[in-house]
C-alpha cells in the first residue's frame, strides 16, 4: 500500500482522478482507514464481482499485483500494467525455480512483453508513476496494450481453456 500512496499523491497531483480498488469484505475497513490516514479521499472499494467489473470496465487505466485479478481486467478491455514486489529473501529463494522472464500469464503465453511488467527493483513508485503517466498520455499506447492482449485471450478462451493452460505451464 505504500508504493500505491504514493503514486496516487503523485498522480493527483496535477490531476482529479478517482481511484478504484477491487478487494473481499474483509478488507473493506482496512484499506479505507490507510487511505484516509494518507488523505486520500478520492477512492472507491469494491467487493463484488459486478461492481468490481463496472469498474475496471469504465477505467483508463489499471495498475495490479500479478496473479488471477489481471485476467479479469483484460477480459474487461482495460489498459494495464502490472507489478509486484516480494522480500529479498523471498525473491532469492524463488529466482532459480522460475523458468520464464514474465510474472503476467498474457506475457507468458505471448512469450514476449505485451503487458508492462514493474517487478521487484522497478516496483517503486518513481518507475510506476512514469509507466502510469505514458498510459495516461497516450491513449493510442492504451488501445494497442488492449488489442495485443485480447489477441491472446482469443487464443485460450476456448473449449478445455483450463487443460490448454494447464498443459502449457507444465511444459
Amino acid at each position: 500500500m505504500p508504493i500505491f500512496i504514493e503514486i496516487i499523491k503523485k498522480i493527483n497531483f496535477n490531476q482529479k482522478f478517482i481511484f478504484h480498488i477491487p478487494t473481499i469484505e474483509n478488507n473493506r475497513n482496512l484499506i479505507t482507514n490507510y487511505l484516509k490516514k494518507s488523505k486520500i479521499s478520492n477512492f472507491i472499494i469494491t467487493t463484488t464481482e459486478s461492481d468490481k467489473n463496472f469498474y475496471i470496465q469504465n477505467s483508463i487505466l489499471s495498475v495490479s499485483k500479478s496473479g488471477t485479478i489481471t485476467l479479469d481486467i483484460c477480459k474487461n478491455k482495460c489498459p494495464l500494467i502490472v507489478v509486484y514486489k516480494t522480500s529479498w529473501l523471498n525473491y532469492l529463494l524463488i529466482k532459480p525455480f522460475i523458468k520464464t522472464k514474465f510474472g503476467n500469464i498474457i506475457n507468458v503465453i505471448a512469450q514476449k512483453e505485451i503487458i508492462p511488467e514493474l517487478i521487484q527493483n522497478k516496483c517503486n513508485s518513481d518507475d510506476i508513476y512514469k509507466k502510469v503517466k505514458e498510459f495516461i498520455d497516450d491513449e493510442l499506447l492504451r488501445n494497442e496494450v488492449v488489442s495485443q492482449y485480447s489477441k491472446i485471450l482469443e487464443t485460450i478462451i476456448v473449449p478445455d481453456s483450463l487443460k490448454k493452460i494447464s498443459n502449457y505451464i507444465v511444459e
